[in-house]
């Protein structure tokens, strides 16, 4: 009895996934159109391939910047270091982005990223100077103990600043379409992600106001639904993930992360 229903459920299961992931009749040559020139079927992802999306971003980027001086070579360690931390954190509406890239197959596409925005937010933005403190012993040496004494030269990190902040990011990216059944609900869903680079800026508007700025490699990832509203044209909705590592030679903890709900019209 176990054997019969295991091999009722493994029927099923496979039935399932048949029904979700094969191709219909609907996509045979007898149900091909002419689209932009082009003898394909209808509604399906395959030759030229572009996207655009406009929505809302939620930003939040950190960086901490060391700069050591005073090195001591008989204690192994610094006697100073500036200091510079800037925190961002904002909002903005539209975000913009744009795909332009090639779909094989009404299976994947693959493109070229670019997008853009302009965040409105607060800013920390604090540059100090510390030096290093030490203990002398008896015998006049001189034992550094690893804490730190703070001149503050700008900022306040108690207090955030109105800032306005900007973005863009250019890679190159995938988009999978993994149910091909056009009769199926689930037709439309894709999952993405893309890889590159992003440059970012934040600049306080009061007066004397901080500044940030970096560059940073970039992984992306989304996820999201499209339905068609003609041959080759469909539209959509997805969320995105953006996360950046941000790097240069004195760099600390230093990231960007971007959460990204978008509206999107593809076509092709």
């Amino acid at each position: 009895m176990n054997k019969a229903l295991s091999s009722t459920i493994l029927t099923m299961v496979l039935a399932f996934v048949s029904s979700v992931f094969a191709q219909t009749p609907d996509s045979t040559v007898s149900q091909q159109k002419l689209i932009n020139g082009e003898r394909r079927p209808a509604k399906e992802h395959r030759g030229f391939y572009n996207s655009m999306s406009a929505g809302f971003a939620y930003e939040h980027f950190q960086i901490k910047e060391y700069s050591y001086y005073g090195y001591q070579k008989s204690y192994n360690s610094y006697s100073g270091r500036d200091y510079d931390w800037s925190e961002f954190s904002g909002f903005t509406f539209p975000y913009m982005e744009f795909k332009f890239g090639n779909a094989v197959g009404n299976f994947i596409a693959f493109y070229t990223v670019f997008n853009f925005a302009i965040f409105s937010g607060s800013l920390d933005d604090v540059e100090s100077e510390e030096t290093q403190l030490y203990d002398v012993t008896a015998d006049g040496s001189v034992h550094y103990t690893g804490k730190w004494k703070t001149n503050l030269i700008h900022g306040d990190r108690s207090k955030d600043e109105d800032a306005l902040g900007l973005r863009t990011y250019v890679g190159f990216g995938t988009t999978i379409y993994p149910f091909m059944n056009k009769n199926s609900a689930m037709n439309g869903f894709f999952v993405g992600g893309s890889a590159g680079y992003s440059a970012l800026a934040a600049l306080g508007i009061e007066e004397d106001g901080g500044e940030a700025t970096s560059l940073g490699f970039t992984f992306q990832v989304e996820i999201g639904k499209e339905w068609w509203v003609n041959d080759n044209l469909s539209i959509g909705v997805g969320f995105s993930f953006y996360n950046t590592n941000l790097y240069f030679e004195s760099a600390e903890d230093s990231w960007d992360r971007v959460f990204a709900l978008s509206f999107r019209m593809t076509r092709g």
